[in-house]
This record gives structure tokens, C-alpha cells and sequence, in this order.
């Protein structure tokens, strides 16, 4: 089986955390959405896979390689501009097999793959379509010889039912995060700690009940108070912290003495000021964003304050 993925969004509703990221590269519980993606296709059989990408976020993508971690061939398609998901399938036509999954890779999704195909292979139809309790999965199998994707078109997410000849598969309660903003991808932070995609594990060993850190990581099981956490690898967190769970703390970030936190989401190389307080709340490497995707606190504006005192 072969699979077509993109990864083609520019994901300015979720500014700033997409500032230098792509959507599909931001790290959920420890691992980019991508990675997650692929080890679930690695996972159902799937060998060879068209990874479609923006011209400019190419260079973002490198890490993945040829997909060896994954037992995968992976091949970098530069997506063109203005071109939508079925044009860059019948663009890439003659790489691809009569049936084809397809699906986006900037979409949280439990471990969905190896069922849906068991479902779907004996359907006569141009099309099957995944759904997860009855919202669009964006993930399809598709057969060559009748391709129409709009439905993995981002603007779209979802399919017009009477459009064409397709079949439907419902995947039960297995979890979907679309991140549509910051909110979104808080959340589906905490639904993944929660064990809410079926599948998904946090990254790292574990060094308490509940409690994950990744390699090299700085810190002692003594920081949490209470809650699950996830710390990733190469952070630096002091003993004299205060946090509690949930919480996933990004590789490489540093956390300052005497913070205090909960519930909050600390992006790869943020470093967090001593002394700072926060509460359900995303970090990144200049500031703390609240749930309705405002700024709560600027950090530069924290260490002015506490230079002047």
C-alpha cells in the first residue's frame, strides 16, 4: 500500500506558534503530528509514501530523511502554487498505484490506519472516506482511475455528500484534533496525555507514575507535584520548581528557578523566566498565549520589571 500525505499548510491561524514551524511539524506530547502520522501508517503496512510540502518549508522537513526510522520510503513532493489535493495526486500520478490512501499529516488521529483499511478493502467504491464519530478524518482510500481529494483541501474538511461515489467508514471514539488555532493544539496536548487517541504514548521513559522524560533531560520526579507530565529531551528543569500536571515541557526548553505552572504547554527551546507564574497556558521562546489565544504575558517585559527592582 502506498500513501500520499500532505503537509502543504501554511497554518497562520495558529500564529505564533507557526512562526517558523509547520503545522504539521509541531511536537504533540513529545513528537511532531507528522511523525505520529507515519508511525501509524508504518504500523498498518503502508511502505511508501508522497509527502506533499510547501517550497519554502522544504528545508523544515529535511529531519524526516527517506523515512527509514519508520521501514518507510519516503519521497518529498513540492506542492505547486494554488494547486489543491487532487491536483497534486493526478500531478503525481504515475507514482502512485490504481488504490492509494490519502490523507493529511497536520491532523491529530489516534492509531486509525491498519482498521480503516480492513474495512475499506472490500468496498466497491471510487472513494472511502474515514470518519471519526462522525467528523471527517481526512484520511481516504482512493482509486486512481477516479480521483477527487477536495475533501483533504484544508478550507474545506469535510465532503459534500452528494459530490460523488463514495462509501463512509466510521472508526468509533479513537480521537481527532483538526488545530485549528492555539486552543486546538493545546488541547490536543492534554487529550493525548489523557490517553484520548487510541494508540499514542507519551515519548521518553518514564521516572514516575505518570510522569515521562526524554533523553538527557534535567529533571527529578520530585518538580511534579501532582498531575502527568511529559519532559523532553535535553530540558533543563531546577528542583526548586513547582509544577503541576498536566504538562508537556518541549525539548530543549529551560525552565527558570521558582516557576510555578499547570496545565501549560512549553514549546522546543523556550525558556521560561525565574519566578514566573502561569496557569493553562502555551509557551513559546518570548511569551505565554491564554486558551482564547491572547497573550497573557510578554517574558522580555518580566525580566525589565525584574532588572528595574
Amino acid at each position: 500500500m502506498k500513501a500520499i500525505v500532505y503537509a502543504d499548510r501554511r497554518g497562520d491561524e495558529l500564529l505564533p506558534l507557526t512562526g517558523k514551524t509547520p503545522v504539521a511539524l509541531l511536537p504533540v506530547i513529545g513528537k511532531p503530528v507528522l511523525e505520529h502520522t507515519l508511525e501509524d501508517l508504518a504500523e498498518a503496512g503502508v511502505r511508501s509514501v508522497l509527502l506533499v510540502v510547501r517550497a519554502e518549508a522544504r528545508d523544515a522537513f529535511a529531519t524526516l530523511g527517506a523515512g527509514e526510522r519508520w521501514g518507510l520510503n519516503l519521497k518529498t513532493i513540492i506542492a505547486a502554487p494554488d494547486e489543491t489535493p487532487t491536483d497534486a495526486a493526478r500531478r503525481c500520478a504515475g507514482l502512485l498505484p490504481d488504490t492509494f490512501l490519502a490523507l493529511r499529516g497536520d491532523v491529530m488521529r489516534g492509531r486509525v490506519v491498519r482498521d480503516f483499511l480492513a474495512a475499506s478493502s472490500n468496498v466497491l467504491a471510487a472513494k472511502v472516506v474515514a470518519e471519526i464519530q462522525g467528523r471527517a478524518a481526512q484520511l481516504c482510500l482512493s482509486r486512481k482511475r477516479d480521483v477527487q481529494l477536495d475533501g483533504l483541501h484544508w478550507s474545506e474538511g469535510s465532503l459534500d455528500r452528494a459530490a460523488g461515489r463514495w462509501r463512509t467508514r466510521e472508526l468509533g471514539n479513537v480521537g481527532l484534533a483538526r488545530l485549528t488555532g492555539v486552543t486546538d493544539y493545546y488541547l490536543a496536548n492534554m487529550d493525548a496525555l489523557d490517553r484520548c487517541f487510541a494508540g499514542l504514548a507519551p515519548a521518553g521513559r518514564q521516572i514516575q507514575a505518570g510522569v515521562f522524560a526524554g533523553q538527557d533531560a534535567e529533571v527529578t520526579a520530585e518538580s511534579v507535584r501532582d498531575g502527568m507530565a511529559v519532559f523532553g529531551a535535553k530540558c533543563h528543569v531546577p528542583s526548586d520548581t513547582e509544577l503541576h500536571g498536566p504538562l508537556v515541557i518541549g525539548d530543549g526548553a529551560v525552565i527558570g528557578a521558582g516557576v510555578f505552572m499547570h496545565a501549560c504547554v512549553v514549546m522546543p527551546g523556550a525558556s521560561v523566566p525565574e519566578g514566573t507564574r502561569l496557569s493553562n497556558a502555551v509557551v513559546t521562546s518570548d511569551m505565554a498565549i491564554g486558551l482564547d489565544g491572547r497573550m497573557l504575558v510578554r517574558f522580555t517585559d518580566l525580566l525589565a520589571e525584574s532588572n528595574a527592582a
